[in-house]
């Protein structure tokens, strides 16, 4: 941890932590304490939970759930479709993307209309899974398809992953206040042809489908298949949201933080949602983006061209 002062009075806070000690929930928690801390309060907020057994693996350890989500690492696949995080580089440019409160309901419009001219069964869903993170999850899919798309890769599977927190989805449920890693990968899956044709309102489902399918069963099936093999999350893209993390509602004794943002990260194929503190009510987000500086610029572009 880090504090620089700045002449004006302001200073910032600068944190590095391990994964495996907790994930943006947890970390929200442990600065809740701090904050408490540091106005010599004499009681904590709320007993935080660092009771790591609630999620071990099941003995005997029983994979009864396809996670085409994880790969082994010693795996021949492994070999020829390496994990998103084992290679990493430093030749990035780095933006932040807003998307305002009007451009997510323009992309929710978007996912009924295409959902109402879609003429197959396979493509409706209920329009209840029309949400925001699920259309600002499904339009920086396929932009990513649509920059990596190759005549090449039309017929492969293009794998979108995003975190989801199990607190509330395992049973019995863990403590709200529980401050480990309790992060599990939905993901989407379509053809990169099938993105490029399928109507909109297609990856939305995906989406939704993705974030479904992380129940109780599943993610004791993966905490065993994580028991049994050396494996890794395994995609083409990931998005994380810190959008709902209050981070800016936390409460020091010299008032509440401006602003939060990640430090700059080597991989260029992860996604992070921020809030954009800009919007009324906070209902904008922020897309934190990471690309080579040759498709930097085609990506920007692809972002807002897809919006009309």
């Amino acid at each position: 941890m880090q504090v620089t002062s700045f002449k004006c009075g302001g200073i910032s806070l600068a944190l590095v932590y391990n994964h495996k000690a907790f994930d943006g929930i947890g970390c929200m928690v442990f600065m809740e304490h701090l904050a408490s801390m540091s106005a010599d309060s004499p009681d904590l907020p709320y007993p935080p939970t660092n009771t790591r057994h609630l999620l071990d693996a099941r003995t005997p350890s029983c994979v009864t759930q396809k996670h085409v989500e994880l790969i082994d690492l010693g795996s021949t696949l492994h070999a020829s479709t390496p994990s998103i995080f084992i290679s990493k580089t430093d030749n990035l440019q780095r933006k932040n993307l807003l998307l305002t409160a009007e451009d997510i309901e323009n992309l929710k419009k978007q996912a009924m209309v295409s959902t109402c001219i879609s003429d197959t069964k396979e493509d409706k869903f209920d329009s209840g899974v029309i949400t925001s993170f699920n259309v600002v999850a499904a339009h920086t899919w396929r932009c990513m398809a649509s920059l990596k798309s190759n005549k090449e890769n039309s017929e492969k599977p293009s794998t979108f992953l995003f975190p989801v927190n199990i607190r509330a989805r395992l049973r019995p449920r863990l403590p709200p206040s529980y401050i480990g890693n309790t992060l599990v990968n939905g993901y989407g899956m379509a053809m990169y042809k099938e993105i490029a044709e399928k109507p909109y309102a297609y990856l939305v489902g995906k989406i939704a489908e993705g974030a479904k399918r992380v129940k109780d069963e599943y993610i004791r099936s993966l905490i065993d298949w994580r028991e049994l093999h050396n494996g890794y999350v395994h995609g083409d893209v990931m998005l994380t949201s810190w959008w709902k993390i209050p981070f800016t509602d936390l409460k020091f004794p010299w008032g509440k933080p401006l602003n939060i943002c990640p430090i700059a990260h080597q991989w260029s194929n992860l996604m992070i949602l921020m809030q954009d503190n800009r919007e009324v009510e906070n209902k904008g987000v922020n897309i934190y983006v990471s690309l080579p500086k040759e498709d930097m610029e085609k990506f920007q572009n692809l972002f807002y061209e897809l919006l009309l």
